[in-house]
């Protein structure tokens, strides 16, 4: 029986061992989301909070679009829009550059 119900695809190698289950093996890197700054002392639930855990995107909006609607016109279509969220911010706290200084 899986108990991840498909969510991690199905390779239970890929975590397990065939002769023990516990402890599984994953790294995160081999998502193509690698966990830093601010998101590696997050908890699996916090990002995966419906059990899903494959198909997510590791875009900043995915999971990030309320933060980007409360920056307002800075964030949605004055002029900016198409830019990378990585031109003004960063994995380590979110922080707005020194060229961008304004508060949310």
């Amino acid at each position: 029986r899986d108990i991840h119900a498909g969510s991690l695809g199905p390779m239970c190698g890929d975590c397990h061992k065939q002769r023990s289950f516990s402890p599984a093996y994953f790294s995160h890197t081999q998502t193509g989301f690698s966990l830093v700054g601010s998101h590696r002392i997050l908890s699996c639930k916090q990002c995966h909070a419906a059990g899903q855990y494959m198909g997510l995107t590791g875009d900043c909006v995915g999971c990030h679009l309320d933060d980007a609607i409360r920056g307002g016109t800075n964030h949605l279509g004055d002029g900016k829009a198409g830019m990378p969220c990585t031109a003004c911010h960063n994995q380590v706290a979110w922080l707005v550059s020194p060229l961008t200084r304004r508060r949310f």
